[in-house]
């Protein structure tokens, strides 16, 4: 049974899932792949912005093309990052938003998208 509490509370609307990439997104991704290791620490903002997404109802998939998982465990923990999920491999399909330093939105129009393409530098490689 139910706390009066509870029952008087506004029930949290679940939203959706939000993926976020680690490597240039969550995590600093200075050097590039190198030798695999997770070596930097998070990028400026991205607890606060994961907390906030956390707060807002979302769920977070961290995703990545690396297959440690426990090593992404491991990191997030470290740093006290929150997430729900370490996804590898293809794109979950429940996933509503990416965020990716490796992204371009498509929004329905081609010409748009192909001027995003040819102005397109990743933000850790920008000179």
């Amino acid at each position: 049974m139910k706390h009066l509490k509870e029952m008087n509370e506004p029930k949290k609307k679940k939203k959706g899932v939000i993926c976020v990439d680690l490597d240039g997104v969550i995590h600093g991704y200075s050097k590039g792949y190198q030798d695999g290791s997770i070596y930097d620490e998070p990028v400026p903002g991205a607890k606060e912005a994961l907390e906030k997404m956390k707060e807002m109802g979302h769920r977070i998939y961290v995703f990545s093309a690396r297959t440690d998982v426990k090593a992404i465990k491991e990191y997030m923990d470290k740093y006290s990052l929150p997430y729900d999920k370490i996804h590898t491999g293809s794109k979950p399909p429940e996933a509503e938003i990416f965020i990716d330093d490796r992204a371009i939105n498509f929004s329905g129009d081609w010409a748009d998208t192909m001027s995003k393409v040819e102005n397109f530098e990743i933000w850790t490689k920008k000179k």
